[in-house]
């Protein structure tokens, strides 16, 4: 189901900043992609884990890239493995179209964010 959804802070039990860099144009290298007000777009890469879901079994850990809009990088003078927080997450899904070939493309999960920020402490993670 096409929709966004604001994600919780308690969706995670750590949130860990890997990587930022201009997001590009599709299909353009070189060109960094622009919002509708033109401000520049930036993809912040964050390894998740994800709490179990139920007793006995384990936690699970991904990459996430999440897209933010800023005039400069949004993650500038956040060192690489620093415990972070995202202001307004949000979880988009991309609407399935059938293409002229039969396949079909989008029904695909993205991640957006209005700000990232150092999180002081694992506790402070859980209480924004």
């Amino acid at each position: 189901m096409a929709g966004i959804y604001l994600i919780d802070h308690n969706t995670f039990t750590t949130m860990i900043f890997m990587a930022s860099a201009p997001r590009e144009k599709f299909g353009e290298s070189g060109v960094q992609e622009v919002n509708g007000a033109g401000v520049k777009k930036w993809s912040v890469d964050v390894a998740v884990t994800f709490p179990p879901v139920a007793a006995g079994m384990k936690a699970s850990s991904e990459v996430m890239s999440v897209t933010l809009a800023a005039d400069h990088d949004p993650a500038q003078g956040i060192p690489q493995g620093t415990l972070v927080l995202f202001h307004g997450l949000r979880l988009g899904i991309s609407a399935p179209e059938k293409r002229d070939n039969g396949r079909v493309a989008g029904g695909k999960p993205y991640f957006m964010a209005d700000a990232i920020r150092p999180a002081a402490s694992r506790s402070e993670g859980k209480a924004a």
